[in-house]
């Protein structure tokens, strides 16, 4: 690493901890929220806007998309028009016609930017193109860009994974490499082997660290990653270690249950999986610890991780006639136990997320809303959707945007 990537590096870390601690000690600068609002009755016109975390309005609701803030930079569109906002609404990139240049994505130092469909990587400290817009899509690896600065590429029907300084770690293509599976702690990425059409852990040069057997398969939580294989015509879970040693396991894994949201993640030391007794017709989830050990008898529809002490789960709508279903966000009342398996906040909401900076996001009487720890209304169910993943961002980031950059803009916006 040169002097000046140590630098750029150390400026960017010392601005991570100053957010980290401005959160820590309630600061002015806190998260934001997208929601959408009717602003009419019945519901014709609906407008994005943001609100924080205690649902004071921050920017108006006067957009028709919207998108959440990464370091301090947000997407929006009014009509035709996208352009990207601080957070105190002030517009600090050109707006510009959607179906000619897009801005996708801004993570720091980098802009993900489209021109006529195809997307590219411009650093907005220097103006400099990492990435010539040719590609299909490039989306920041784990799902927002981080100091590790790895996004997943999509070109020619292949993957691959590109840093921020335009170069290609990986000597090889994927047909796939799975979004937000990348385990920075372990230095490990979720990609598919060509040949045998299976997913493994790959590290950052592409070589297969834990070998390509399983049909889905996890970001490691707290040491553990889960997997499904197929076993003798059956599809089994199981827990493994950095080495892929199969540690919990087998539980059950039928095909309708990949892909749900949280399954299989450790937090606060225990982790929602499916299991199904004898004398059940279906499978429930239920909590276990990091030996296998079933924490609580309870039983679940489904269940989130832990967070806050709290995780939200489900069960059987006892109001009405609804049956399960395996589209998670349609099953059953929502509510929220502690480490225990204890009701704290009852099962009353059609939909619940789990909690972070002690707010849940909740859905009830066809509005949503947001909930402290005691199940008290923040925000009360006014709004059509509130974005639950809004909440980890760091909207006080300091943007930086140079000269070079604006020229670079302004030159494609031209040509195209």
């Amino acid at each position: 690493m040169n002097i000046v990537s140590f630098i750029l590096y150390s400026f960017l870390a010392l601005h991570h901890l100053m957010l980290y601690h401005s959160l820590k000690t309630n600061e002015p600068c806190r998260p934001f929220y997208v929601a959408e609002k009717c602003l009419n009755h019945p519901c014709t016109i609906k407008k994005y806007g943001y609100i924080d975390l205690d649902g004071k309005v921050v920017i108006p609701f006067v957009y028709d998309d919207a998108s959440p803030f990464n370091h301090g930079l947000a997407w929006v569109r009014n009509g035709n028009k996208n352009f990207m906002i601080d957070y105190k609404n002030r517009v600090r990139l050109p707006k510009v016609e959607m179906d000619q240049f897009l801005y996708a994505y801004y993570s720091g130092i980098d802009l993900i930017f489209a021109v006529n469909h195809r997307y590219g990587l411009m650093n907005l400290w220097n103006g400099q193109i990492y990435l010539q817009p040719k590609c299909e899509d490039i989306i920041p690896l784990d799902g927002r860009g981080s100091l590790n600065g790895l996004y997943m590429i999509y070109h020619n029907n292949e993957f691959n994974i590109v840093n921020r300084f335009g170069k290609f770690p990986f000597q090889k293509k994927f047909p796939r490499i799975q979004l937000g599976g990348v385990n920075y702690d372990a230095g490990l990425i979720i990609a598919e082997d060509k040949e045998r059409g299976f997913l493994g852990y790959v590290n950052y040069h592409g070589k297969y660290v834990i070998q390509p057997e399983y049909i889905a398969a996890s970001d490691f939580y707290e040491g553990l990653a889960y997997v499904v294989a197929k076993e003798g015509g059956r599809y089994l879970g199981y827990f493994i270690n950095y080495q892929g040693e199969k540690i919990l396991g087998p539980y059950v894994a039928e095909s309708k249950y990949l892909g749900v949201r949280w399954y299989g993640h450790f937090s606060e030391g225990l982790a929602p999986v499916l299991i199904k007794s004898d004398h059940d017709e279906i499978p429930y989830v239920q909590y276990i610890d990091h030996s296998g050990k079933i924490k609580f008898d309870n039983k679940f529809l489904w269940g989130s991780q832990f967070q806050d002490g709290m995780a939200a789960v489900a069960v059987e709508n006892t109001d009405d006639e609804i049956q399960r279903s395996y589209e998670v966000d349609h099953v059953g009342k929502w509510g929220y136990i502690n480490h225990q398996g204890e009701w704290v906040i009852p099962p009353i909401y059609h939909n619940a997320y789990p909690f972070k900076y002690g707010r849940a996001v909740v859905e009830k009487d066809d509005g949503w809303g947001i909930i402290d720890p005691r199940g008290k209304w923040i925000v009360p169910p006014e709004y059509q959707w509130i974005d639950p993943e809004t909440s980890y961002d760091d909207t006080c980031m300091p943007i930086m945007i140079s000269g070079k950059a604006w020229k670079t803009i302004r030159s494609f916006i031209k040509k195209n």
